[in-house]
């Protein structure tokens, strides 16, 4: 979360200035992520019992405790104080799915769910476990980048083979949906030791999916090597593209035009009524 939208919405209460022994260095009660470490970091505490709970900024705070005898904060002694801030922040969908399960955990913990009736707790309760995983995941998770469905299955993958699923998906910029190839081919025992040998040739996404693929789905990749090998001897007319059902799950195809006006349309269907014509055969074996 944005630190100015939290100084915002935290600055009537006062400042406090904590000693570092009344305070619990646990995540058990955040809220609110921060990926990274900020600058002039605000800090909210609440307090359960005699002890001080950070609900946010945990990895500056980690940083501040290890060179500062004190640390400024504001200090909640109410869970329900600072519900306010909650339903604010949802309001504006400022809460990232990260947060959004944290804050669920923090309802359900002090069973205060019905001070914030709109919100669906149990929907992001499901995914706590993902809290588990190392902090360069759920970074990656916050910034959804990692889709929250796959992220509940990184648990499965041990820690050699979850550094280099995350080490794929930062030099490659694999999608949502390639990033479930990559981890369905990294998780098989059958597949797995073949990645090496795969990376030693990719240079570029395109060509790492091709060589997954090569190994996972070889009758697919043949079906579209012919259909590429065809479609290129088509010679189609500029701005007009030829696109087959994805993993070609039917027979279906579709014929894209891009035009501007109706004399471009009329022009680009003649030309094409004329590759019909002129490529038969080769319109035949596709």
């Amino acid at each position: 979360m944005k630190q100015k939208k939290l100084k915002d919405y935290t600055y009537p209460m006062l400042l406090k200035r904590i000693t570092k022994k009344d305070i619990i260095l646990s995540r058990d009660l955040l809220v609110f992520y921060e990926s990274n470490t900020v600058e002039n970091p605000s800090f909210i505490f609440l307090k359960k019992g005699n002890k001080l709970y950070p609900l946010n900024n945990f990895k500056a705070l980690l940083y501040l405790m290890q060179t500062r005898k004190k640390i400024k904060g504001i200090v909640f002694e109410d869970p329900s104080h600072i519900i306010h801030v909650f339903n604010v922040l949802l309001r504006e969908n400022s809460l990232n799915i990260i947060e959004k399960i944290q804050l669920s955990r923090f309802l359900k913990f002090f069973k205060i769910e019905k001070l914030i009736p709109h919100f669906q707790i149990d929907k992001f309760l499901k995914y706590e476990e993902i809290l588990t995983l190392p902090d360069e995941v759920i970074d990656l998770i916050a910034k959804d980048i990692i889709p929250i469905d796959l992220a509940g299955k990184l648990k499965f993958l041990d820690p050699i083979h979850l550094k280099s699923f995350l080490k794929l998906i930062c030099d490659f910029k694999l999608t949502q949906s390639q990033q479930r190839e990559v981890f369905d081919f990294i998780k098989s025992k059958t597949y797995s030791n073949k990645l090496q040998l795969i990376l030693d040739d990719a240079n570029d996404r395109e060509t790492l999916m091709q060589k997954i693929r090569e190994v996972t789905m070889p009758q697919y990749m043949e079906i579209k090597k012919i259909f590429t090998y065809n479609k290129n001897k088509l010679n189609l007319p500029a701005k007009i593209n030829l696109v087959e059902t994805p993993f070609f799950e039917s027979k279906n195809m579709k014929i894209e035009i891009f035009f501007n006006n109706y004399e471009e349309l009329k022009d680009k269907i003649n030309k094409l009524t004329k590759n019909l014509i002129d490529k038969k055969n080769i319109w035949e074996k596709i």
